[in-house]
């Protein structure tokens, strides 16, 4: 059996030492910088959405005020509506969903606000004829209300 002298434990030491550096240098690379990376990433998604959309608020609010004055010059009387604005992260821009119901009638609208184009709708004349309301399609990518409820959840969820 051979005896360890100092030198051999040293060597041993040293040989540990060196194993341990490649094995954290390894961890180092493979593992630490692109888990940050991946954090940092997902932090500028995060702030680029948040700034998305605060601008979309803002920007949608402002849309959906002016759309109502237009509907109100056109039908000549006070239009009530709702709105909900989102950044849809899927299509990158701009959605304001919108809602004028009435006794008479109902539109519901989602729209993309930068390029001003209906992105789907639903409209409802309500026409009691045997207990059963009438729907007529006059908007350009009309869908059924049921159909409509569905497509915009997940429009402004995107």
């Amino acid at each position: 059996m051979k005896k360890f002298t100092k030198e051999n434990w040293f060597k041993i030491l040293i040989g540990l030492f060196l194993l341990f550096i490649c094995i954290f240098l390894i961890y180092y690379f493979l593992f630490f910088i692109p888990l940050n990376r991946k954090i940092e990433d997902q932090r500028k998604v995060a702030d680029y959405n948040l700034v998305q959309n605060q601008k979309c608020a803002d920007d949608g609010l402002i849309y959906f005020n002016n759309y109502k004055k237009d509907l109100e010059s056109k039908t000549k009387s006070n239009v009530s509506g709702t709105a909900e604005y989102h950044f849809n992260n899927t299509l990158k821009t701009c959605l304001v969903k919108m809602a004028f119901p009435d006794s008479k009638e109902s539109i519901y609208l989602i729209k993309d606000i930068y390029s001003n184009k209906i992105i789907i709708s639903s409209y409802m004349t309500f026409q009691i004829q045997n207990a059963i309301a009438i729907t007529n399609f006059p908007f350009p990518n009309e869908i059924p209300y049921s159909d409509y409820t569905t497509q915009a959840d997940k429009l402004m969820s995107e």
